[in-house]
């Protein structure tokens, strides 16, 4: 008689004992203008912005998608004007929710992605495989489920990462515990041709 290994519920690989016991400084947020300045500065192709900022969305924004708490922020994501891969990962006993935007406003924002975790523990968060943004400028807001709504992530920006050789990239790690050290919780990672 064979035995066949297998797994009741398969979960795609997270190595997330890296992202324990890291250092955190809450980041300033970028002003207004400086996120006007930013998005015109990349429309004139300078790659030296790629990278994460940390944005103010307004209330309504943040009322429109249930999100809550003094935490709550935004990451501007400045990608070239090219494709660029995003991959979500989790890893934390709360259910995580990364919100992918095309603006700030709340009026007209448009959801590019909408990922929550299937279930605490789980590192699902997205498609296994994650996807392709057209790239340019997105904005990203990570939360954990409280009750009947979402508290805001907090957020360290990893720059200067890459996934593998020949590759540029960042990642957006998210805690929502705010008296831990762990940012596990939520994980993006963008990356492009470098």
């Amino acid at each position: 008689m064979t035995m066949v290994a297998w797994k009741r519920f398969p979960v795609p690989e997270f190595k997330h004992e890296e992202f324990k016991d890291m250092a955190y400084t809450a980041p300033a947020a970028i002003s207004p203008d400086d996120g006007e300045s930013l998005r015109n500065r990349h429309k004139a192709g300078d790659a030296s912005l790629y990278g994460g900022y940390v944005a103010s969305p307004g209330k309504e924004l943040l009322e429109r998608f249930q999100i809550r708490g003094e935490l709550a922020h935004a990451v501007m994501c400045v990608l070239p004007q090219q494709p660029t891969h995003l991959l979500g990962r989790s890893w934390a006993w709360k259910i995580q929710r990364a919100l992918v935007l095309d603006s700030l406003d709340a009026a007209s924002a448009r959801v590019m992605h909408d990922w929550k975790t299937p279930r605490p523990m789980n590192t699902r968060l997205g498609p296994d495989d994650g996807v392709t943004l057209p790239g340019g400028i997105c904005y990203v807001i990570t939360a954990s489920k409280y009750a009947d709504h979402w508290l805001g992530n907090r957020s360290i920006i990893q720059a200067n990462w890459a996934a593998a050789e020949g590759r540029a990239g960042f990642r957006v790690l998210g805690s929502s515990d705010p008296d831990a050290s762990d940012f596990h919780h939520t994980y993006l990672a963008f990356d492009w041709p470098a």
